[in-house]
């Protein structure tokens, strides 16, 4: 198991994978383009857990940005738990 982390940006989301021990396996940004984020997550051990970090503008509540507009925090994945590998 790894534990993977995500900060999310506006236009990126800095990805840290840590291994049990605490030994870095991964430290880097993946752009925010359709299906980026679950391509990485399949390449990550299956199970592992996943934390994400959104601070300002995301709604997660209603999946809308303030002004209103549907956003990636729309999808399923940001209503609940989720883990590498779960195609969601």
């Amino acid at each position: 198991m790894e534990y993977i982390a995500f900060d999310a940006h506006k236009r990126y989301t800095q990805v840290s994978v840590e291994t049990v021990d605490g030994k870095r396996r991964y430290e880097g940004r993946i752009a925010h383009a359709r299906g980026a984020l679950q391509q990485f997550l399949e390449s990550r051990e299956r199970g592992s857990p996943v934390a994400l970090e959104t601070v300002g503008n995301w709604d997660l509540d209603r999946g809308r940005d303030r002004s209103g507009w549907p956003g990636p925090a729309a999808s399923p994945c940001a209503q609940g738990e989720t883990h590498a590998g779960d195609g969601q």
